[in-house]
């Protein structure tokens, strides 16, 4: 005897509105900002009822494609998918997961690295070195400056790393990480710097010669050595932010 032939789920009339209109986004029909246009429209344009517009738009709004305003002058922004929102529901997707820190560090150790060596393989490898030697220069510590603000301008070469690298996808997924990670050492820094326990200005002035390490083999484009600089400071670096199976946290705020 055979078996009943499984059931396909046909797509509700409002998923099929709201792929219409979820494409028009990502390929930049409706720009960031824009308001969709209302629902009598949208209703006439598309053929189907008021109920099936309303489901499409609140699919959108729980993927975060659509931003509601409710009340009398209420209606519905486009919300372009950015590298920014991206990381952020990375991080809400790894908190949900208990990721720790260290997990975390064992992958931007692997990622980094990466974008460093790729810096180096880069026809304007020079250009790169010089703006990224500028940002070493905003970042040389003194004893006057606090933890907060040298982190930041450590977490800038970083970043720059990553979005020179010449690869979309890698930039992407690596600045994704670097976001995560960013928002955990910022928050460290200010606590480590309000209990005194942040790194000595020599421990700073390590981490300086270490980026110009990196941007040294960068400008010869030395692809191999360049990535060793970088997972070697890796290695030194996150022993200070990541304390093993601390989970990471990204709803609380970096100054908190």
């Amino acid at each position: 005897m055979k078996d009943a032939p499984s059931q396909v789920r046909s797509p509700r009339t409002g998923e099929l509105v709201a792929a219409k209109l979820r494409k028009q986004i990502i390929t930049g029909e409706l720009q960031d900002g824009d308001e969709i246009a209302p629902e009598p429209e949208l209703m006439a344009e598309y053929g189907v009822s008021r109920p099936s517009i309303r489901d499409a738009i609140r699919i959108l709004e729980t993927e975060g494609l659509l931003k509601i305003r409710r009340g009398r002058f209420g209606g519905a922004n486009v919300v372009r998918p950015t590298p920014a929102s991206a990381a952020y529901h990375l991080g809400l997707v790894m908190q949900a997961e208990g990721t720790t820190m260290a997990d975390l560090a064992e992958a931007r150790g692997v990622l980094e690295p990466l974008c460093a060596g790729l810096c180096a393989t880069r026809a304007e490898r020079e250009r790169i070195a010089d703006e990224l030697d500028a940002i070493i220069a905003e970042s040389v510590p003194s004893e006057d400056d606090d933890g907060s603000t040298f982190t930041a301008e450590a977490l800038r070469f970083h970043d720059a790393i990553v979005e020179r690298c010449g690869s979309t996808t890698l930039r992407l997924l690596a600045g994704a990480l670097e976001s995560v990670w960013g928002s955990q050492e910022r928050r460290w820094a200010h606590t480590a710097g309000a209990a005194g326990r942040y790194p000595s200005l020599e421990d700073r002035r390590a981490v300086v010669r270490a980026h110009r390490a990196v941007v040294r083999h960068i400008r010869a484009g030395r692809v191999e050595q360049a990535q060793r600089s970088m997972a070697a400071h890796l290695d030194t670096s996150q022993t200070y932010v990541s304390p093993g199976d601390v989970p990471v946290d990204v709803l609380t705020p970096p100054n908190d």
